[in-house]
């Protein structure tokens, strides 16, 4: 088994979790204090205050990071250098600056191995409709659509996560799993793309950004629209979805 590290305890860490114990060793998890309880009794593993301990005594190989958005690539690059792989919830980072950052740090560590959570490709629906694509069932695609639309639990959600300064805004959470889609449904890179987001529901809050649309052009040649909102109502739960068009059909 490998011996990994958590640091974050935020929602896609069961993904890494669940394989404890079969492909795993959780060796030590570094989190918030209000996820201390939590992480004690989920985790199983011995809790530390910082990075430095957390390397030098639970000595990890791979490090699994579900922390703030704007903490991640600062985790990312120091577990580079301690000679970790990673396992990231996404995104990377919230500005070019990080990534650029953390590509030059992976090219000077060629060995090194980074994975980034995107959960949807594991889904049989999502995965279903990539081969029904994949296949030729609907001809060459031609345009695609994905909604992506949520509650805005403000409620139930720690304070960085609405908080487009620490958060990224929509783009980096929620709709980058429309983008991954569209890339991995069809099979073609996105060239070109515009982009537009805001905040209707809660004005007095300038920080926080509940609707979100990319429209994009693609080396194929087809086009795609993902768009998404925090701004289901309390009785509904999420409504993802995804339609391709092609030259024999959808």
């Amino acid at each position: 088994m490998k011996r990994i590290a958590i640091v974050g305890g935020e929602t896609h860490i069961g993904e890494v979790t669940q394989l404890s114990g079969t492909e795993l060793e959780i060796v030590g998890a570094l989190v918030r204090n209000d996820q201390k309880a939590h992480a004690t009794e989920t985790f199983k593993c011995p809790l530390f205050d910082d990075e430095s301990t957390l390397f030098t005594e639970a000595r990890p190989e791979i490090v699994a990071v579900a922390n703030e958005n704007d903490r991640k690539a600062g985790i990312i690059l120091r577990s580079l250098d301690e000679g970790c792989d990673l396992v990231v919830d996404k995104p990377l980072g919230i500005t070019m600056e990080e990534h650029v950052e953390i590509v030059k740090k992976l090219n000077s560590n060629p060995d090194r191995r980074l994975l980034m959570l995107l959960t949807l490709r594991g889904q049989p629906l999502w995965s279903g409709l990539r081969s029904t694509v994949q296949a030729g069932s609907i001809g060459t695609p031609a345009h695609c659509h994905v909604r992506m639309a949520v509650r805005l639990k403000r409620a139930e959600r720690p304070p960085w996560f609405l908080d487009v300064r620490q958060a990224g805004g929509l783009f980096l959470d929620l709709l980058i799993h429309g983008i991954d889609q569209v890339e991995w449904a069809l099979n073609s890179r996105i060239t070109s793309l515009t982009a537009v987001t805001g905040n209707l529901s809660d004005p007095s809050d300038e920080h926080l950004r509940d609707h979100a649309a990319v429209f994009c052009e693609l080396e194929s040649g087809a086009s795609a629209v993902i768009e998404g909102q925090r701004m289901l109502p309390d009785t509904k739960g999420s409504d993802y979805r995804m339609q391709v068009a092609g030259t024999e059909g959808y």
